[in-house]
């Protein structure tokens, strides 16, 4: 009875006025699922690899952003779809989407650069990635019941597995000095240590519903490892509250408080084992200092060493900024064209500074998009990525820039599908 259903079900093609036999019916939309699929696995592994950044950090021929309008491309027959379309543009994230993108063609038509060429570029270029979220979140939701728990284990075992070989074999992803890398803090395909280390934790997140109970510890472990390889102050802090939200949620198995205590034994061993090791490389002669900054952390927490220091004055610089024009902001991109060196490493300070009160409702609505979304079928890790957004926000001033959190903010927020 079900098979006769099913079959009736499938849709029928018709070739001028003869309807073609099911059976062909049937393996063209056969195909076009599988074709479909792997275009949207294919998506998430590049995406969550950082493939594109990586291809431009050794080749700058290629922008990344085209890379994901070449994906779009390739999904256009899912844009055909027009009442899911419309359905999609007025979920929680595209709503979402559609200010954020208001608000930034406002101040870049309004001349907030002062006629800053590359400032106009930024603000752009934060536009084209909002509607790539959209365009490409769109995709993923629409062919939701797919399935992508395969790939997303795949990247949650990929991701730390390749920035450890990254940390023992220097050299073996990209050339020393390669712009954007740290010496001795390893990256690999992500080039930047700080984005290892949040999507090593957002992957885990993500494979954890498919992974079964005697494999997450070790996994959590690998994942562990992997953001410590990475000196990503946040990243390890996140891992390791992480680990006693989800211990206490019973998301990993009773017998991880035994890999608790076995870890807290084995602290003050690796730290050392850790410091001899860096400390035989020829290569980290002026890195040194930094990653023993890092190092010491953990056993001694301060916050006076250099790094500590650059980003307290452009996080007071930011609320300055902000301070000064609390209403409507000093505009977008401001933060990225200002006399420090670097950004105020802290997205709900750059809001604020950049846009105002308007910045602040933008990064609250997102919260509450998160917490109120129903991805996950188990409550704890949707809390759980409230918490990394919330945490490592106030760590990274980049959250709502780089694509793979956006797709995580498409996937996250939606409230359609509870159950996976």
């Amino acid at each position: 009875m079900q098979d006769s259903e099913a079959r009736r079900a499938r849709p029928v093609l018709y070739y001028g006025s003869r309807a073609v036999p099911r059976a062909t019916t049937a393996l063209l939309w056969n195909g076009y699922r599988t074709y479909i699929g792997v275009v949207l696995s294919l998506f998430l592994l590049v995406l969550f690899l950082n493939l594109p950044n990586y291809g431009i950090a050794l080749n700058a021929s290629l922008p990344p952003k085209l890379w994901y309008f070449a994906f779009v491309l390739l999904l256009a027959p899912l844009f055909f779809q027009t009442r899911a379309l419309l359905f999609y543009l007025f979920s929680p994230f595209a709503l979402w989407a559609l200010a954020y993108v208001l608000i930034n063609l406002i101040h870049l038509l309004g001349g907030v650069s002062g006629g800053e060429v590359a400032r106009d570029a930024a603000i752009l270029t934060r536009i084209q990635f909002v509607v790539l979220a959209v365009a490409l979140g769109f995709a993923l939701w629409s062919w939701r019941d797919f399935g992508y728990d395969g790939i997303f284990r795949a990247v949650a075992v990929l991701a730390p597995v390749v920035v450890i070989l990254d940390f023992l074999v220097p050299g073996l992803f990209y050339p020393p000095g390669t712009p954007g890398t740290v010496p001795g803090r390893a990256s690999a395909t992500f080039i930047n240590p700080t984005i290892a280390g949040e999507v090593i934790l957002i992957t885990f997140l993500f494979a954890c519903p498919s992974v079964s109970m005697r494999y997450r510890m070790p996994l959590f472990l690998l994942t562990g490892l992997g953001a410590a390889m990475t000196f990503s102050r946040s990243a390890i802090v996140a891992w390791m509250v992480l680990w006693a939200f989800l211990q206490y949620r019973r998301v990993l198995p009773a017998a991880g408080y035994a890999y608790v205590l076995a870890f807290c034994a084995a602290i003050p061993f690796v730290l050392a084992a850790l410091q001899g090791y860096l400390g035989s490389r020829a290569d980290l002669d002026g890195a040194m200092g930094n990653l023993q900054d890092r190092i010491s952390f953990f056993s001694n927490p301060s916050f006076n060493d250099e790094s500590s220091q650059e980003r307290y004055e452009a996080l007071r610089a930011g609320l300055e900024l902000f301070l000064q024009s609390p209403i409507e902001g000093a505009g977008a991109g401001a933060t990225s064209s200002w006399l420090l060196a670097v950004g105020t490493h802290n997205q709900f300070i750059l809001l604020a500074a950049e846009y105002g009160v308007v910045g602040i409702a933008c990064w609250l609505a997102m919260a509450r998009m998160l917490w109120t979304g129903k991805y996950f079928a188990d409550r704890s890790l949707q809390i759980a990525l409230v918490f990394l957004f919330v945490f490592l926000s106030m760590f990274a001033h980049t959250v709502f820039d780089m694509l793979y959190w956006l797709i995580t903010f498409a996937l996250v927020s939606d409230r359609t599908s509870p159950e996976r």
